[in-house]
């Protein structure tokens, strides 16, 4: 055959006939012999029930085309919920490491060697942190992070050792050499689940658990959304891989759902769900939905990554559930949901519009942690109250860990919509840093913001560090 497409394999293409296994087939055959799939276009594959994802390990061409993902009758305890449609896999499978029993924060190697440069997954299970505080509160998780290592074990630079580890207690291996592909255009409708507004998450989607990997002009709508539904985890998946890029994508935020019992707990229900990867970066994308509307959650979700970037992007947010180390937003609108973060290293903006009164929302949930640099270059601050850029909310509870405010925060040109002043930290109660605060055991001690650079003010905004002038009476201003 001198094309590979799913109607080689028996695909029919008529938006009824359910396609999936032939397109299953189809790139079962491709893998095989390393060829590109092309979808047919002009065609609609209808996607129903099934127990296992179409793997994708070659090119893959699906412009022209639109799949359609029927999630109305698949109900919560149906295993089929838990499925993806497509699974892009690695070419080396993972692998546990031994040898390593302690690691410091900053160490430079691991101490072990490797047949080939791999992202390690490191995990103390004999420490909790991200001990959730609120509406979602849980005992938290394991210490864990993913580093990137050369054959020789030594640590990239760009991806540091973030915590001490006492006693390392699992240690797993992803190679990172994976052949690149890139998996092009096709539009997507999902026709959402009609479940009861529980936890039960939904997949149906595109999971992403290799490498080097571009996705490039796909479109995601959704449709039959009702009065009630269960969350999904995410359209596009990625976990445990190095070096992605989505670009030139289309994404509709999902209906907001309260949970059945508590009408005070909305559910979060992504298009992008980021996990233990590095290097992954959104390009040149948006969502279908205004970015304003609080009816609509926030497209992207993610824990435990190194280097996100958004350049480009209409979202209606950035978020980093578990921290992040280092993040890019550039050339982007940020909408109602803003730049949710806890994190380490440096969160650099630059160019970006924001359509509410706060810039970066460091997540009272996870402790308002910043351990770094916040950098806000050229900014536009569409604000309806007065503007906060970085916001928080305290509360008097032990994550896991030590909490910060960023160390150094730079505002190097701003504009407002409102208001010819604007404040750089929240209001906090006072003695936050103390061991004791409001006459009881401070379990939260924060380590307060030591400077604050402004520059580039044309229009003259006068600033504030603080309503708290006495708690942030430390922290030094340089203009």
């Amino acid at each position: 055959m001198s094309r590979l497409t799913y109607s080689s394999f028996g695909a029919v293409g008529d938006g009824v006939t359910d396609d999936f296994e032939a397109i299953k087939k189809t790139h079962e055959y491709a893998n095989e012999r390393g060829l590109t799939v092309y979808a047919d276009e002009g065609m609609t594959y209808y996607l129903g029930r099934h127990t296992e994802a179409a793997r994708i390990n070659t090119d893959t061409v699906w412009t022209g085309a639109t799949f359609v993902i029927d999630d109305r009758d698949i109900a919560p305890d149906d295993p089929e919920r838990l499925k993806s449609v497509f699974f892009l896999s690695p070419d080396e499978p993972s692998y546990m490491v031994e040898g390593i029993k302690e690691l410091k924060r900053g160490q430079e190697s691991v101490g072990v060697s490797f047949d080939t440069p791999v992202l390690l997954y490191i995990a103390d299970s004999n420490i909790r942190q991200y001990i959730r505080f609120g509406a979602n509160a849980n005992q938290g998780a394991p210490r864990q992070e993913l580093i990137l290592v050369d054959k020789d074990g030594i640590v990239d630079p760009s991806t540091p050792i973030m915590w001490d580890y006492p006693t390392v207690t699992e240690v797993t291996a992803y190679p990172v050499g994976d052949t690149p592909i890139t998996v092009k255009g096709g539009t997507f409708i999902t026709r959402a689940n009609a479940a009861p507004r529980e936890y039960t998450y939904y997949a149906r989607n595109i999971n992403i658990r290799r490498s080097n990997v571009t996705v490039e002009g796909i479109t995601h709508l959704i449709t039959d959304e009702k009065d009630t539904g269960a969350p999904y985890a995410g359209f596009l998946t990625v976990a445990y891989c190095n070096n992605v890029l989505i670009e030139d994508a289309t994404f509709t935020a999902h209906k907001v759902y309260k949970l059945s019992s508590n009408v005070h707990n909305s559910m979060g229900t992504y298009e992008l769900s980021l996990n233990s990867s590095n290097a992954v970066t959104i390009k040149n994308s948006r969502q279908t939905n205004d970015i304003t509307d609080t009816r609509f959650w926030g497209v992207m979700g993610s824990n435990y990554c190194k280097n996100l970037t958004y350049d480009g992007c209409i979202f209606s947010r950035f978020d980093a559930h578990q921290g992040t180390y280092n993040a890019t937003i550039k050339n982007s609108e940020i909408g109602h949901q803003k730049l949710s973060v806890i994190g380490q290293g440096t969160l650099y903006v630059e160019n970006t519009v924001f359509h509410s009164d706060t810039v970066v929302a460091l997540r009272g949930d996870y402790g308002c942690t910043w351990r770094g640099d916040v950098i806000l270059k050229d900014i536009t601050v569409n604000n309806v109250g007065t503007p906060i850029l970085v916001n928080a909310g305290w509360n008097n509870h032990y994550f896991g860990y030590t909490c910060y405010l960023p160390e150094r925060i730079v505002i190097d040109g701003i504009k407002l919509r409102n208001n010819d002043y604007f404040y750089v930290l929240p209001k906090l109660a006072e003695d936050i840093d103390k061991p004791v605060v409001g006459g009881v055991e401070n379990k939260n001690p924060v380590v307060l913001t030591k400077q604050i650079v402004i520059k580039n003010n044309p229009e003259g905004y006068k600033f504030y560090v603080s309503v708290n002038t006495e708690l942030f009476s430390g922290v030094e201003v340089i203009k």
